[in-house]
């Protein structure tokens, strides 16, 4: 009659430890990758208030100039604002004036 030994009992409880943690990780691969979706903005990128009217601000444009490196340029009320974006932080590189007071 077959008769399991000592070292055969351990390596088939080793095989099915193996599968079931491997089982455990693909399972929490699979949820973490199922409940979070890529979020891409609509451009202009308009902030809703609370009250859901518009919002004051809006992303009008957007240059990417490297992976780290970005220019942006964005609204606020009346006043447009051109920012760089780098790894270390934002810079206001300046404030644009609208064209219909520059013609004044």
């Amino acid at each position: 009659m077959w008769a399991l030994r000592r070292n055969d009992v351990d390596w088939i409880r080793d095989i099915f430890a193996f599968i079931f943690v491997f089982g455990l990780l693909l399972g929490l691969v699979w949820l973490s990758r199922s409940k979070t979706t890529p979020v891409r903005a609509k451009w202009p990128f308009k902030i809703k208030s609370k009250e859901g009217v518009q919002g004051r601000l809006a992303l009008v444009d957007r240059l990417v100039l490297t992976p780290a490196n970005s220019l942006h340029l964005v609204r606020a009320d009346t006043r447009t604002f051109l920012l760089a974006v780098h790894s270390a932080g934002v810079v206001v590189v300046s404030e644009l004036t609208p064209p219909e007071e520059c013609a004044k």
